[in-house]
């Protein structure tokens, strides 16, 4: 009895110790969505921390003005039509500079958290640098949000796949935004406080029943 309830604690300790870490006040990205995007990115433990999240009146220049220059980072989208939530890995920083980003390089991703479907970039337009534009991926685009970061489209293009990205329909989608949320990406796992409570307790209890 004593060796499986010391394995229980084991496992919750190496769980909490590998899960990926989230930082900031999240109200899109689940512990649950973060583990996914860990795997997907298959670099060992990350840290997600909210770079940007979407407030009343913002518009792209808001967007563009917390995450131009920042980084790599993951986007999350809620799709107001039928509450998925959608987004991408754009493996550069995103900028104004007016022009789509180029290249093959970065290993950049679009995804849908719900579906737990990944869809892998297949042409060169990776993403879309417009002040007037939301976040947006691909030449098509597969994922377009407007300048008053409320509505868009998705459309299969430079991204694979068989089925559009928001899950509405194969063919172009006009969707309603509703939250939008950026996370700056880091390697190894900064745990939440209470996290490292539940570490330590996890612990004690490990001490007291072994010195029994």
């Amino acid at each position: 009895m004593k060796q499986l309830f010391i394995l229980f604690v084991c496992i919750s300790v190496f769980h909490l110790a590998y899960s990926a870490g989230i930082v900031g006040s999240t109200q899109l990205l689940t512990q649950t969505y973060a583990n996914q995007i860990e795997t997907w990115l298959g670099e060992g433990s990350i840290t997600l921390s909210l770079l940007y999240s979407k407030q009343t009146g913002d518009t792209a220049p808001t967007f563009h003005s917390a995450v131009d220059g920042k980084g790599r980072t993951i986007v999350l989208i809620q799709v107001l039509n039928n509450g998925n939530i959608i987004g991408g890995y754009n493996p550069f920083s995103w900028a104004s500079s007016g022009s789509y980003r180029q290249t093959m390089e970065g290993n950049a991703f679009l995804f849908n958290l719900n579906q737990n479907v990944k869809q892998v970039q297949s042409q060169v337009y990776q993403t879309v640098n417009l002040s007037n534009y939301g976040p947006t991926f691909g030449g098509g685009h597969d994922i377009y949000v407007d300048n008053s970061l409320s509505s868009g489209y998705t459309n299969l293009h430079s991204y694979s796949g068989t089925y559009n990205i928001s899950y509405l329909s194969t063919g172009y989608n006009t969707i309603t935004v509703g939250k939008i949320e950026v996370f700056t990406i880091s390697a190894g796992v900064v745990p939440e406080p209470g996290s490292l409570l539940l570490l330590a307790f996890a612990g004690l209890i490990l001490v007291f029943k072994l010195r029994k």
